[in-house]
This record gives C-alpha cells, structure tokens and sequence, in this order.
C-alpha cells in the first residue's frame, strides 16, 4: 500500500482525544461557559475522555 499525505481529519484519533466536562457532584454534562451545574448548583467539574476507541471506518 502506498503512502498518501495526511489531511488531518482525526479519523484515527491520532491527533486528539474528545473530552467533555461534568460536574463532579452530579455527573450532569456541563455547558461550556456555565458556572454552576444547572442540576445540582455545584461549581466543581471534571473532564473525562469520551471514548478511547479509535473510529470505524
């Protein structure tokens, strides 16, 4: 197989990971710009990656 230039599409993950933020008393998902979660009023957060697996092409 021949080598082609990469358009750096993330397809294969190499790049980046997708992590999202939640509040670390609740768990709820955090909208970005937010101070305090909108369930539980608490202001600490945690961010976690998405999923670890590699997309399926």
């Amino acid at each position: 197989m021949g080598c082609y230039p990469c358009t750096h599409c993330n397809k294969c993950g190499i790049f980046s990971v997708k992590a999202e933020t939640r509040c670390a008393n609740c768990g709820a998902l955090r909208t970005p710009g937010t101070s305090i979660c909108s369930k539980c009023g608490s202001k600490e957060t945690v961010s976690r990656v998405v999923s670890s697996e590699k997309p399926k092409r």
